[in-house]
């Protein structure tokens, strides 16, 4: 009786501790990173103009940097979010895609002469003007790669899809000739 008693006891309490454990919230962190030569924040738009030298790093789910020689970013009431960033040419940019169900993550690193926005909540990032973009598939050591080039680029983070708007794409894919392939 007292050892069916205490297997009760440890079994409710095992249990009380799991659903602890369980009701725990993991949090998520991002990070954002400005860099730049001169920066004017209005606190009350959350608009952020700055100027020289200027780079945006963001880890998150996607990992991001954006350099141009100037930006405007603003950013929501929390502070942990870029909304909307837009960066007159010349723009360099990288990003490193979250991964897909199967764990494939992309890299895509471009420019852009006239242009770069970026809209957080269509995940959308833009490039206008003598745009061109690198497209690997990670992880790295594939020889598998796109490259794009055209009046305009639009990479699509939420639906991992790139529009290309007078241009054209060259690929670039490994042939494995002990395989038999041609």
């Amino acid at each position: 009786m007292r050892r069916g008693l205490a297997l009760a006891c440890i079994t409710i309490a095992a249990l009380a501790a799991c659903t602890v454990v369980i009701g725990q919230q993991v949090k998520r962190t991002a990070t954002a990173e400005l860099r730049f030569d001169e920066l004017e924040w209005n606190w009350d738009t959350n608009v952020i103009e700055m100027t020289g030298n200027c780079s945006v790093n963001v880890r998150d789910r996607h990992t991001a940097k954006v350099e141009a020689p100037s930006m405007t970013v603003r950013i929501n009431k929390q502070l942990d979010i870029v909304e909307h960033l837009v960066a007159p040419g010349p723009v360099k940019f990288e990003v490193l895609t979250a991964p897909n169900r199967e764990g494939i993550r992309r890299k895509i690193v471009g420019s852009c002469t006239d242009k770069a926005t970026y809209e957080e909540e269509k995940q959308l990032f833009q490039l206008q003007g003598n745009a061109v973009a690198d497209v690997t598939t990670l992880p790295e050591g594939s020889v598998e790669a796109a490259h794009l080039s055209g009046q305009a680029i639009t990479a699509n983070l939420k639906t991992s899809s790139i529009t290309v708007s007078r241009g054209e794409m060259n690929v670039t894919t490994e042939i494995d000739t002990e395989k038999g392939e041609q």
